[in-house]
């Protein structure tokens, strides 16, 4: 990560976050007209969301479509579902995860290239 920019661990790690309410915590109350105003990494996109992206990571549909994710890139999506067709709002789910994990890998390996 560029330096003074907060890496994932950062997000995460919401017992030691000092940043709340400024970084838009999705576990209290927000301030008024307050924008988001967590770090990104270098040449980093603006999200659509100002919410903090360690909250958003966390919650349990995240969380579920990130392990069907896991699942879906093996080939064993059937075995996550237990049974014999995933629904179409766990595809569309896995879909979005897909598509962000392919962001953050390319960002990743645009960051190294570069130095």
């Amino acid at each position: 990560m560029a330096k003074g920019h907060a890496g994932a661990a950062e997000y995460l790690d919401c017992a030691k976050c000092a940043r709340y309410q400024e970084w838009n915590c999705g576990f209290l109350p927000r301030l008024p007209q307050h924008p988001g105003q967590y770090p990104l990494p270098r040449d980093a996109p603006r999200p659509e969301s100002d919410t903090c992206p360690g909250y958003l990571i966390q919650l349990p549909l995240a969380q579920e479509a990130l392990r069907a994710h896991l699942h879906w890139d093996k080939g064993q999506l059937d075995h996550f579902v237990g049974r014999e067709r995933p629904s179409p709002h766990l595809l569309e789910l896995v879909e979005v995860a897909a598509c962000a994990v392919s962001e953050m890998q390319a960002a990743r390996m645009n960051r190294d290239r570069d130095g």
